[in-house]
């Protein structure tokens, strides 16, 4: 058996989603840092692809299968790495004359204003340019942008590894 099969590398990354969900969840209820409508987008990302990895994980290989997931992961990880871009983007320009505002993230839900809620999702807010936190010099949008190129190359090593 081989230290890093297909299997394992799979179940490691669906650990890495859950501890970057925990440290998402901690940092919003213990620390009360709220999160913005791309913080979302990118939580509700690492959700699905750890979900994935968790069923790629457990589900018997072959070539076409283990093709249908990364492939599918893969365009999950591009999608948040996007998501993280436009975030840090935002952080980096000049802070607004003309602050709007917008309905928060539950309110969208609850409503039913999809159509509102996947504009915002797409260009971001005026929250979602605020830095908050800092670790190791990195707000949490470039740690996200880290993440998820680091799943991006998982995954491609995935494709591109033999049997």
């Amino acid at each position: 058996m081989k230290l890093l099969s297909f299997r394992r590398v799979y179940f490691l990354a669906f650990l890495l989603c859950c501890v970057l969900l925990g440290v998402a969840l901690f940092l919003e209820y213990d620390q009360g840092i709220e999160p913005c409508l791309l913080c979302m987008m990118q939580r509700m990302i690492v959700l699905v692809l750890g979900a994935i990895f968790l069923i790629a994980s457990l589900h018997p290989h072959n070539r076409p299968s283990r093709w249908s997931y990364n492939v599918v992961l893969m365009l999950l990880a591009v999608l948040g790495l996007a998501s993280a871009l436009r975030q840090v983007w935002l952080q980096h320009l000049p802070p607004s004359t003309q602050a709007y505002c917008v309905p928060g993230y539950s309110f969208l839900v609850k409503t039913a204003a999809w159509k509102t809620l996947f504009k915002y999702l797409i260009i971001g807010t005026p929250e979602c340019s605020r830095v908050e936190w800092h670790f190791l010099g990195l707000s949490i949008a470039q740690w996200s942008v880290g993440f998820f190129i680091f799943f991006i190359l998982v995954i491609l090593w995935q494709m591109l590894r033999k049997n």
